[in-house]
């Protein structure tokens, strides 16, 4: 392994290997981790994935609700709890640091930052 020191410090690393192999493992393993069982999705076929994705959205839409917007409400505290639970309606926990699982990190930071960010025009 080696640093290609001309494009800036760290950016860029040459590996040299005769053979790259990707396992993926072949079964769910959310038992191990306390709580992934309950309100989990597999993430292996299509259909899981348009379950995941139907998910997300209800899981957006739900944390749109008027009942967790802080300008809905005039006490502090109030405020604060509606502040609390429209961060836990979005929360997700990714199980799995697989292929997959990295992939599906990848793109809902993807997602997220669309859907959160700046549009275009805007300061």
């Amino acid at each position: 392994m080696k640093r290609d020191e001309s494009t800036g410090v760290g950016t860029v690393i040459d590996l040299t290997y005769g053979y790259l192999l990707c396992a993926v493992g072949t079964t769910s393993r959310s038992s191990m981790v306390p709580g992934a069982k309950e309100g989990y999705f597999n993430l292996k076929t299509s259909q899981d994935f348009l379950q995941l994705l139907t998910a997300i959205g209800e899981a957006l839409e739900f944390a749109s609700d008027p009942d967790v917007q802080e300008f809905y409400y005039e006490d502090e505290e109030t405020k604060a709890q509606a502040r609390v639970e429209r961060k836990r309606r979005v929360q997700i926990a990714i199980v799995g640091g697989g292929i997959m699982g990295v992939e599906l990190v990848s793109e809902l930071i993807n997602f997220y930052s669309q859907v959160f960010g700046r549009a275009n025009g805007t300061f």
